[in-house]
């Protein structure tokens, strides 16, 4: 397990996923005990959910999926979390319905998660207690979206690059790749008007947000 001793710093994020996707570019497979941090690391639960989402992905895009309850019995402590529960439950829906399946969301309430309300693009409903965390996904992916189309509006190799990078929440990624691709000038005003929702807590027309 990739780790940290005194006086060294702890690897980050990017950096694990990093090595373990060259490691699975360089031989085809990668196991995630080898890359997945010591469990004082402070970040730990962040980067085992990571690391599980992106073997995931590698597993369906070879027809090899494993099941999240595969992946329960090996992290234990990380199906504990129900927040990183959703995010790899959610991670599988949308692997699942890439590759053309029609799964249930309700069929993940077995790891303890609700995503009955979850639309194609993610998203969960109105009446979902997870709505701020992902409009604050898609904010923030609008943000780096807009600034990027301003700067270079001609690098798509550029855009694609900032797609795929871990900085970015997947989720809100994910949706703005498929807008761009669909019609890159509607992609650019939801930008700019998600970018430019007023805030929670300060004063627009007069109300109070």
């Amino acid at each position: 397990m990739v780790g940290a001793t005194e006086g060294r710093r702890w690897p980050g994020i990017d950096e694990v996923v990093e090595a373990y996707e060259s490691a699975q570019a360089r031989d085809g497979r990668a196991e995630i005990g080898e890359f997945a941090p010591s469990a004082d690391h402070p970040d730990f639960l962040a980067i085992l959910c990571e690391l599980v989402r992106v073997d995931l992905e590698y597993g369906w895009r070879r027809g090899r999926p494993i099941p999240l309850e595969g992946y329960r019995a090996r992290f234990p402590e990380l199906f504990r979390d129900r927040g990183k529960v959703r995010e790899i439950a959610y991670e599988e829906l949308r692997l699942r319905r890439q590759a053309g399946e029609t799964p249930f969301p309700g069929d993940y309430r077995r790891f303890g998660v609700d995503l009955e309300a979850t639309s194609m693009t993610g998203g969960p409903s109105a009446d979902d207690p997870a709505d701020d965390r992902v409009d604050s996904l898609i904010a923030r992916v609008a943000s780096a979206y807009r600034e990027r189309r301003r700067e270079l509006p001609d690098d798509p190799a550029g855009l694609e690059a900032m797609f795929a990078s871990r900085k970015l929440p997947r989720e809100g990624a994910e949706f703005f790749r498929e807008l761009h691709r669909a019609d890159p000038v509607v992609a650019s005003r939801f930008a700019d008007a998600v970018a430019d929702l007023p805030a929670a807590g300060t004063n627009f027309l007069g109300f109070r947000l």
